[in-house]
């Protein structure tokens, strides 16, 4: 046998067997976590986790094609042309897979930092404006939790203040009012319902994959709240851009248990800045 065709029969056989084995893996990771949270009040990892299913099968699939193309390619010549080209088309993909994760991981680096970037300008408002110190959660229990922003000193006059309630980039609550701030410092304080904060769940995020809006499940989901504010011109349009805005944010988490039309919330943290 000629070494060429020996060194495709054992690197087809090899590349079935880690296939077969990578396969086997994932669903057994998969039957795994099932059984795990069988005694859980949270199973929601029975839907959840099916990727391992649906990325397992192809693999034990391709593992058993790659051992019989091998196998067969020791015992008939012809075979060995099929397996070559199975393992180009391999390679083929093993290398789009690698280029994908690497421009993956470029964007999302590029776009951290534009949002960074962004993040910045917006605490660096006009000259003489009020800007947003700091806001904090105040109060907390089982029906919601008040907040208050508080504000510098600054030029007396017309502002539009934001807020909004974000878990990652799935956004929960978005609010504005125009407010009238005198020139010195001072505060708001505004409350938000769990009610309020989750109605989205069941008007626009029913049947999504959002994991908090899910039912029969329970989660812990870290949540940003954020204010911005902006001065407004007399003819009572914001001057809505980077230069002139400024902003800030608080965090927290929530154990929430989701039922039919209503998210119980269990437990609240806040979160160190």
């Amino acid at each position: 046998m000629p070494h060429s065709r020996k060194s495709i029969i054992v690197i087809s056989i090899a590349a079935g067997v880690l296939l077969l084995f990578l396969g086997i893996a994932s669903i057994g990771y998969y039957i795994y976590s099932v059984i795990d949270a069988l005694d859980k009040a949270d199973q929601s990892v029975i839907y959840w986790y099916l990727i391992f299913v649906f990325i397992g099968i192809p693999l034990v699939a391709s593992g058993i094609y790659f051992i019989l193309i091998g196998y067969k390619s020791s015992k008939e010549k012809n075979y060995t042309v099929i397996a070559t080209y199975s393992l180009g088309a391999l390679g083929v993909f093993i290398i789009f897979l690698i280029l994908s994760g690497i421009i993956s991981e470029w964007s999302a680096d590029n776009t951290g930092s534009e949002r960074s970037n962004q993040e910045e300008l917006q605490k660096s408002p006009a000259a003489g404006m009020h800007h947003i110190e700091h806001i904090e959660i105040n109060e907390f229990d089982q029906n919601g939790f008040s907040f208050t922003v508080h504000f510098s000193e600054g030029t007396g006059g017309s502002y539009r203040l934001e807020i909004s309630i974000n878990e990652g980039k799935t956004v929960f609550l978005e609010e504005a009012e125009e407010i009238e701030l005198a020139g010195f410092k001072t505060e708001v304080t505004r409350y938000v319902s769990f009610d309020k904060l989750f109605q989205k769940c069941f008007d626009e995020f029913q049947s999504s994959n959002v994991y908090v809006c899910t039912e029969n499940t329970g989660a812990t989901s870290f949540f940003t709240l954020e204010s911005q504010l902006f001065p407004i011109r007399e003819n009572q349009q914001s001057i809505n851009t980077m230069s002139t805005g400024s902003a800030e944010k608080t965090k927290f988490s929530l154990d929430t248990f989701t039922k039919e039309m209503e998210v119980r919330v269990n437990h609240f943290q806040l979160i160190d800045r």
